[in-house]
C-alpha cells in the first residue's frame, strides 16, 4: 500500500492556563485533504511549516469528560524531498 502524503495549509497554536493553573499549548494543521480543507492534530515536537507534507495517524485526546480518536499528522516530509 502506497503512503500518501497530504499538503499543509496552515497551521494553528492555541496557549492559555488550565483550571490546574499548569499552561498549555494545542496546536492543529489545516490540510488539503482530497481538495477539501481538514482540520487535523499535530503530535509535540513536530516541526511543520505550510508546503511541507504530512502522513496521518489516529490518536486519542481527552475532551469534557472522555477520551475521543482524532486524526493526527504522525509523519512530515518536506517539499524538497517529495520533489514538489
Amino acid at each position: 500500500m502506497e503512503k500518501k502524503y497530504f499538503k499543509v495549509l496552515s497551521k494553528t497554536s492555541k496557549s492559555g492556563i488550565g483550571k490546574d493553573g499548569m499552561p498549555y499549548c494545542f496546536e492543529s494543521l489545516t490540510i488539503d485533504f482530497y481538495g477539501k480543507s481538514a482540520k487535523v492534530g499535530l503530535s509535540e515536537n513536530m516541526e511543520v511549516k505550510p508546503g511541507h507534507f504530512v502522513k496521518l495517524g489516529f490518536c486519542t485526546r481527552r475532551s469534557y469528560g472522555c477520551a475521543e480518536v482524532v486524526a493526527t499528522a504522525v509523519e512530515v516530509l518536506k517539499p524538497e524531498v517529495k520533489g514538489e
